[in-house]
């Protein structure tokens, strides 16, 4: 077998394996992705290229009271979706909000996060955890409520995966007309600018 044959067939079996793990990658991202353009839909979209809208529910908030969607009318708001006993990514994703609340660019912002586990959830525990992070009872809240309601919510309006203690690690950027303008994976630091950048503008928008 000549030299060039050689060399020919190792580049050949290089592309291969290239090719092979780079698809699955790609495979890999549509699955994280695709919840995010509707539940159980094949296409994936850009964590940006999103527009649908939320429409109204109703939880119950850290303090106890009840709390309606109709209270963010106007607003633009970051949603997501923990669970207070989450060793790793809630605590990543909840730190980043804590900065985003900190942030004088986004004072006008508020956000919401929505318990996945709502039977060990509380009330009086999500005030433990939110206290935790100096969350502004006026801008960051803490909802959680019935199970069925919440999955609902997640599922059927946010379009992101949902089981009892599981969740998505994404941050649903929200306009002040209700509707979904984005979904940004918490833990991607370029999704996070993607974010920021994002919610900034829209709070302009309103101003």
């Amino acid at each position: 077998m000549s030299s060039a044959l050689k060399a020919w067939i190792v580049l050949s079996f290089l592309f291969v394996a290239l090719y092979g793990g780079y698809t699955g990658w790609r495979l890999y991202q549509h699955g994280r992705d695709g919840a995010v353009a509707g539940a159980g839909s094949a296409e994936y979209r850009p964590p940006e290229d999103l527009n649908y809208e939320v429409g109204s529910f109703e939880l119950t908030e850290r303090s106890g009271q009840t709390f309606h969607s109709s209270a963010l009318q106007g607003k633009v708001w970051v949603a997501s979706f923990f669970f207070s006993g989450c060793p790793g990514p809630c605590l990543k994703m909840n730190n980043i909000v804590a900065e985003l609340q900190k942030d004088p660019q986004f004072a006008a912002a508020t956000f919401v996060s929505i318990t996945v586990d709502p039977d060990n959830d509380t009330p009086e525990k999500l005030r433990q955890y939110a206290d935790h992070f100096q969350a502004d009872a006026t801008r960051w809240l803490f909802l959680t409520g019935d199970v069925a309601d919440i999955q609902e919510l997640a599922v059927e309006r946010f379009k992101v995966p949902f089981a009892t203690a599981m969740h998505s690690e994404r941050l649903m950027l929200v306009d002040g007309q209700g509707r979904v303008r984005g979904a940004y994976a918490a833990t991607v630091p370029a999704e996070v600018k993607l974010l920021k950048r994002k919610l900034a503008r829209l709070l302009e928008e309103t101003e």
